[in-house]
């Protein structure tokens, strides 16, 4: 079977799509004329040999402690152990609630195009903050209650259910209220991005359907959130938020990045953590197959279960597996949500009068290739699918 295995790194905080069947593509067609494609990934940092953070360098050897996790070995094809680094207190060890703080930090972006539109994640900040990423709701699978609770913690419940020692009654990771920062301005050049540094660095453009969406050169955006990373503690997850604004690689063309979530090196102890993601609003993909926060819903899901990224030596590796819908891409990296994203996975779910979209997400069993210690011995949070990954490999 001929399969594609990606660059060790080109799995930084997500998926990097080498193709897709079109019917599947999550596309948003432009008024310019240009066709984006939905893309989990840092783009700054999927190319070549494991890079590290710019913020690396920075880190001071008396850092807080960072975020709350667990090591632990899990059995792997039957016969192999491997390590993996979860956020969240050890699921054998029974009841745990562990509680992690959070900064959303909205960016406003004024593009150079005429009129000098602005997109500005502020304006989507309550919704965010009224969404079962934060707050609760009840969640069930099968007929079994997993809870009222946050989604992310949903998720973990139902991913430890019947892993022995788990307390079904008393284990949680959740997120702190969220404390929302000072927006972040930043006036986007019309000069100095791109191969020859003349390019643009972003513009702003109706989609085909009507809906103002922005584009930014990826080595441009980094340059905007990576020094305020280190204005945190290093137990703070940082959350970038946009309202309908993408990263490309290079070229306008080559678009759109729309969440990732990334890592500094090692130690991990003391490493910041962060995401970024992009409020997706109506008329944006054809379908509006991604809406609201269904991007940050997979950024939360993985950075959960895989959140310290910044090198081989620290990321969850599993056997490798392919990635559904996508051309037989193979990844190997503890991503939960990069398989369910080709047709994407989603459920809905109401908080206070709003209905969000939330992307169904892999449990660790999926990937393991063992009986599923799952809830019902399933291998996604919504039983997507009956077995675990395609396994997968060069020749």
């Amino acid at each position: 079977m001929l399969t594609q295995l990606r660059p060790v790194l080109a799995f930084l905080g997500g998926l990097v799509v080498f193709g897709c069947i079109p019917s599947f593509c999550q596309t948003i067609e432009f008024d310019d004329g240009t066709v984006g494609v939905a893309k989990f990934h840092d783009p700054v940092s999927s190319d070549g040999l494991p890079q590290v953070s710019p913020l690396a360098a920075d880190v001071n050897a008396a850092a807080p402690v960072g975020a709350a996790f667990f090591q632990k070995l899990f059995l792997s094809l039957g016969s192999k152990l491997i390590p993996m680094t979860i956020l969240g207190s050890d699921p054998s060890l029974g009841a745990g609630t562990t509680v992690i703080p959070v900064v959303i930090v909205p960016v406003r972006f004024v593009f150079p195009d005429p009129g000098n539109p602005v997109l500005d994640g502020t304006a989507r900040v309550t919704e965010v903050q009224n969404s079962p990423i934060f707050q609760n709701a009840e969640y069930s699978a099968g007929g079994i209650s997993l809870g009222v609770t946050q989604y992310g913690d949903a998720v973990q419940r139902a991913q430890f259910w019947n892993y022995p020692g788990f307390s079904q009654n008393d284990y949680h990771v959740l997120l702190a209220s969220p404390v929302v920062a000072p927006t972040v301005t930043a006036v986007v050049p019309s000069t100095g991005c791109g191969a020859s540094r003349t390019a643009s660095c972003g513009t702003a453009t109706l989609s085909s359907r009507g809906a103002l969406a922005g584009r930014l050169d990826s080595s441009f955006f980094a340059s905007v959130i990576n020094p305020l990373v280190g204005n945190y503690p290093a137990n703070v997850l940082v959350i970038f938020q946009t309202d309908n604004v993408f990263l490309y690689s290079g070229v306008p063309t080559n678009c759109c990045t729309i969440g990732f979530h990334n890592s500094e090196a090692p130690p991990i102890a003391t490493a910041h953590t962060w995401i970024f993601h992009a409020y997706t609003e109506p008329d944006t993909f054809t379908g509006d197959a991604i809406l609201d926060v269904q991007v940050l819903s997979h950024e939360v899901a993985e950075w959960l279960n895989d959140p310290f990224i910044s090198t081989i030596n620290v990321v969850n590796l599993v056997a490798p597996y392919v990635l559904p819908g996508q051309e037989g891409a193979c990844q190997i990296n503890f991503e939960t949500g990069d398989v369910l994203e080709e047709p994407p996975v989603v459920f809905t779910k109401s908080v206070m009068g709003t209905t969000y979209h939330l992307q169904d997400e892999a449990f660790l069993p999926y990937f393991l290739h063992g009986p599923s210690f799952s809830v019902n011995g399933w291998y996604t949070f919504l039983n997507s699918f009956p077995t675990a990954s395609t396994l997968c490999g060069p020749g």
